[in-house]
């Protein structure tokens, strides 16, 4: 028997078990990683796919995180040497956030698109 047929022959196996999902250290799907962005020398920011910002040291510390968008972040990108940001949702709105606020509204919120706004850039 040829090793293509002993492949075809084999029944599919999920690529992992509830137990096996269940005990892994990754983060649930809505807290996954989604966007990041450098801010600036001393911090990064982070967008997940519940929607959340957040910023961090380069140490790894959480200096803030915000409820930013209905549904995940698919954009971020840093104006300004890192004092502003703007941000792209699936659901639809551009967001320009100031870095260093201590409120956690967004300066501009705007209805980019009807669909899910993938990418972000400023000509500056």
């Amino acid at each position: 028997m040829s090793s293509l047929s002993l492949l075809l022959r084999t029944p599919p196996r999920p690529h992992c078990t509830a137990a096996e999902l269940a005990s892994s250290r990754r983060p649930p799907p809505a807290r996954r990683v989604s966007a990041v962005c450098a801010l600036g020398a001393a911090s990064i920011c982070s967008g997940s796919c519940d929607g959340a910002l957040s910023v961090f040291t380069r140490a790894g510390e959480l200096l803030s995180s915000c409820q930013a968008h209905e549904g995940g972040v698919n954009a971020l990108h840093a104006l300004r040497t890192g004092r502003l940001l703007l941000s792209g949702g699936k659901d639809g709105h551009a967001c320009v956030w100031r870095v260093d606020a201590s409120d956690a509204a967004p300066l501009i919120r705007c209805a980019a698109a009807e669909h899910a706004v993938r990418s972000a850039a400023s000509a500056t």
